[in-house]
């Protein structure tokens, strides 16, 4: 029964699995016309939704300004306590260098604290050009190469996802803060969808492929190992404060 459950928690990573496999089982020609519907979804949201967020952040800039003021803060409060609490000289080193980046980002604007902001203003205006260079690349290209950006886009995502979910079963399932298990998994499991495409009409093996979805994989990996870091320092801080309040 036991077993049981700890399988359970890796069946969204087993079915996202299915769903990458259903995706490369298509043929070249069913795969082009998904991709076509996809890319005529991906203009209407950036033409709509994308720009109407990026509008209102132009308008309420406030928002952000303070959002990474924030952002800063709390970093640096969470850099403190890991070096404080933890008994890893890896995380000792990895927080040190995480804290000397954030004081030297706050020390260059000593002078003008104001000028942080510029930081929101940067990305608001970046977004801007992204969106906009996007639509126009997109009315411009090819069809050829448009779906080589949708097929490209929809590796790095697909595999994003493989690993985060394998990282969650792990840890769920076994109870185990693994990172090298699932990145293994998601890079084999990589291979073997592309040596199964060999089989299919239209398709083909690449290790240009394989390379793409690694990059989905490991920034899943170091998206993990970020929010396990807040984690457990959040979880710390709440166990000492709470010892703190039991022994009074």
């Amino acid at each position: 029964m036991e077993k049981m459950k700890k399988a359970c928690f890796f069946i969204p990573a087993i079915s996202w699995m299915g769903l990458i496999f259903w995706f490369s089982n298509q043929d070249g020609t069913i795969s082009g016309n998904s991709s076509g519907e996809v890319l005529e979804k991906v203009i209407y949201y950036m033409e709509t939704y994308l720009s109407k967020i990026f509008y209102y952040l132009k308008d309420h800039l406030y928002l952000l300004k303070y959002s990474v003021l924030l952002v800063i803060i709390f970093l640096s409060i969470l850099c403190f306590y890991a070096i404080y609490r933890s008994k890893s000289k890896t995380l000792k080193i990895t927080t040190i260098v995480i804290l000397l980046a954030l004081l030297y980002f706050i020390w260059g604007y000593r002078n003008d604290y104001t000028q942080l902001f510029i930081l929101p203003n940067s990305v608001v205006s970046f977004g801007y050009k992204v969106i906009d260079y996007g639509i126009a690349y997109i009315r411009s290209a090819t069809l050829q190469t448009l779906e080589l950006l949708i097929r490209k886009a929809a590796h790095i995502s697909l595999y994003f996802g493989l690993y985060l979910l394998l990282f969650f079963g792990f840890l769920q399932g076994l109870k185990k803060e693994d990172y090298a298990m699932p990145y293994t998994l998601s890079f084999l499991y990589a291979m073997s969808d592309e040596f199964h495409q060999l089989f299919i009409d239209g398709r083909g093996a690449s290790l240009r492929d394989v390379a793409i979805d690694g990059l989905g994989i490991t920034a899943a990996l170091f998206l993990s190992i970020f929010l396990m870091f807040v984690f457990k320092t959040i979880k710390q801080i709440y166990i000492d404060i709470k010892a703190k309040k039991l022994s009074k």
